[in-house]
């Protein structure tokens, strides 16, 4: 997957352009990046941070982005975000990469929905993003959010179940087939035989018929 682009995605100026939302965010410095910021879009439905945008404000209040750029190497800045999405827990799953806009370079930060929600920060922190804002996950959130997990769970059981069940049900049809098979062949064979058995009894007949009127 390409993480290093010479210029500013279309989907990326879009963001930038709007404003910040529940799966958008803008941080002008990448060390300003802690877990609380991961896991609030990772116990969400994931969202995008952009580092070296300045946020800004209109004449409604509403916030916008403005490219300032970011400093740095690109190694220190993705491990600098890698270890920060290492420390949750679970770990969670980023993609990071880097856009230029006329030299001003700025990084895309990717948060993927979590599989196993809710994600907490190594210090037991559980946070969610709601209305372009980081909140607190009160107790029946989290319990919305731990039997969305587990019914994930359980459809992922019934679904591996069915499965197996179906793989076995699959080989125990090609082995009624293949049985069915060749009883055919065998029924093929005694009707062959019973066939030239008649055949035969026929030839038989008529040749004792024929040699009973000779000698009569």
């Amino acid at each position: 997957m390409q993480d290093d682009f010479s210029e500013l995605r279309p989907e990326t100026r879009r963001m930038i352009e709007g404003h910040e939302t529940g799966d958008v965010e803008f941080k002008e410095n990448y060390r300003r990046i802690e877990p609380d910021d991961l896991i609030s879009f990772a116990n969400a439905l994931g969202g995008t941070i952009l580092v070296g945008v300045r946020e800004e404000k209109d004449s409604s209040g509403m916030q916008y982005g403005t490219i300032v750029g970011c400093p740095g190497s690109f190694d220190d800045i993705r491990n600098f975000i890698q270890n920060k999405a290492r420390s949750c827990r679970p770990q969670i799953n980023v993609n990071i990469s880097r856009e230029d806009c006329d030299s001003n370079i700025i990084y895309r930060v990717d948060v993927e929905e979590a599989l196993n929600k809710p994600c907490c920060t190594d210090k037991g922190t559980y946070l969610i993003r709601q209305n372009g804002r980081k909140t607190a996950i009160y107790p029946e959130q989290m319990t919305l959010l731990i039997l969305e997990k587990e019914a994930r769970k359980f459809i992922t059981q019934l679904q591996d179940a069915g499965t197996k069940f179906v793989e076995k049900l699959s080989k125990q049809i090609q082995i009624v087939e293949k049985l069915t098979n060749e009883a055919i062949e065998v029924a093929r064979t005694a009707q062959f035989a019973a066939e030239d058995a008649k055949s035969a009894a026929e030839d038989a007949a008529g040749f004792a018929e024929e040699t009973s009127e000779k000698e009569w």
